[in-house]
């Protein structure tokens, strides 16, 4: 038996990430990109994961502490939005980080 681990339908790219029963929808493309599983109805969630460098995780309170801060350590730009990074602002924050060019920035060797 074969798992679909992903698709692309026109515009829009679905991947899966750690829950079985929904596929995630690439919301922001970028340095990190950003993946929602949106559930409607009476029971609706939204469930985000981000992922940087073929390193995804699920953002939670704890993983934006841990993982993602880390991941944002080599922003180089200047603006006023990235020196309170707070969980409830994280669409703006990763916006911000993936417009700063110097953050895209890759040493090569």
């Amino acid at each position: 038996m074969t798992e679909l681990l992903g698709y692309k339908k026109g515009n829009e790219i679905n991947k899966r990430f750690t829950n079985d029963l929904f596929m995630a929808t690439l919301e922001k493309e970028g340095r990190i990109n950003v993946w929602a599983i949106k559930v409607n109805g009476e029971f609706g969630f939204t469930q985000y994961f981000l992922e940087k460098d073929g390193v995804s995780c699920e953002l939670t309170k704890k993983s934006w502490k841990t993982t993602i801060l880390d991941w944002l350590k080599d922003y180089d730009c200047n603006a006023d939005i990235m020196k309170d990074l707070k969980i409830n602002r994280f669409q703006k924050i990763i916006e911000e980080y993936n417009s700063c060019k110097k953050s895209w920035q890759i040493n090569c060797r």
